[in-house]
């Protein structure tokens, strides 16, 4: 009895490959059965995907050619219809390639801005800045218990002052809080924002030194500190009101934390001990 040669033939086979592949990539082996043992050839005959892959003739392995034949973005899948040969006998088979696209969100950066404690309502404070690798609309918002303070316009990110009396330099000098960006697909991303406040003087207590110079000691009342504005300033001392000293300091910002609530004195010295302001001033 003679042996008949058999044909060939390769079983319908689906592939997954990134949306975003490059060329190179590999997306899979085809691989045909012969009967006969015979050595198998490969070759793209047609399909939607016949100008995105080539294979391999030998192998059968399968690989990107381009992907500016087809816009990928637009599509699920492609297909490509493979001949098989032995040399003598033909078969064919179909490839469908399923393409998968990750969804990539936008990013937020951290920011750290500067204002004036007690600036006013509506004031700008920052730009709020993010990025979307799809070029989706973005929407913003703030969270987080000092985020009290602003207000964010939700598709700009422009950040303003919603609360002035919550930008208190002597209260808390840093305020830090959450913004967080999101596409139109609700994917997000968050960063830490930072606004630092800078120091005014609250109802200072001012005095003339005498000398062309004027020295000034605030807040007052306060339960925190004291800052002293005076550029002859060497030291301070702080006496209660029977003129006992309490403590002395070289500080420029002086903690007075742990006074009682009270009237004090606090007597500056500048000029080498020349020149002596005294104050009296209100722990809350």
């Amino acid at each position: 009895m003679n042996d008949i040669n058999d044909a060939p033939y390769l079983q319908d086979t689906t592939f997954t490959l990134a949306g975003s592949a490059a060329v190179g990539a590999f997306v899979g082996t085809a691989s045909a059965i012969d009967e006969d043992g015979d050595e198998i050839t490969y070759a793209i005959l047609s399909g939607s995907g016949r100008d995105v892959f080539t294979i391999e003739p030998q192998t059968g392995e399968i690989s990107v050619a381009s992907t500016t034949a087809v816009n990928l973005g637009t599509i699920n899948s492609l297909e490509i219809e493979i001949q098989v040969t032995d040399r003598q006998l033909v078969g064919f088979g179909l490839v469908t390639v399923n393409l998968s696209y990750q969804e990539l969100g936008p990013t937020i950066e951290r920011e750290t801005f500067q204002i004036k404690e007690n600036t006013a309502v509506d004031v700008f404070v920052g730009q709020l800045t993010a990025s979307d690798p799809n070029g989706d609309p973005l929407t913003f918002e703030i969270s987080g218990e000092e985020a009290q303070a602003f207000r964010v316009d939700a598709m700009t990110g422009e950040l303003f002052v919603a609360n002035s009396a919550l930008l208190d330099f002597e209260k808390d000098n840093i305020l830090e809080f959450e913004a967080i960006v999101y596409d139109d697909k609700l994917n997000s991303d968050n960063a830490l924002i930072r606004v630092e406040l800078e120091d005014e003087l609250d109802n200072p207590l001012s005095v003339s030194d005498g000398v062309g110079g004027t020295a000034n000691v605030y807040p007052n009342p306060t339960d925190k500190q004291l800052n002293i504005d005076w550029d002859k300033y060497e030291y301070a001392m702080v006496r209660d009101m029977l003129g006992r000293t309490i403590f002395q300091s070289t500080e420029k910002s002086i903690n007075v934390v742990n006074l009682r609530p009270g009237n004090y004195i606090i007597i500056l010295y500048g000029k080498n001990g020349e020149l002596r302001l005294p104050f009296t001033f209100i722990k809350k």
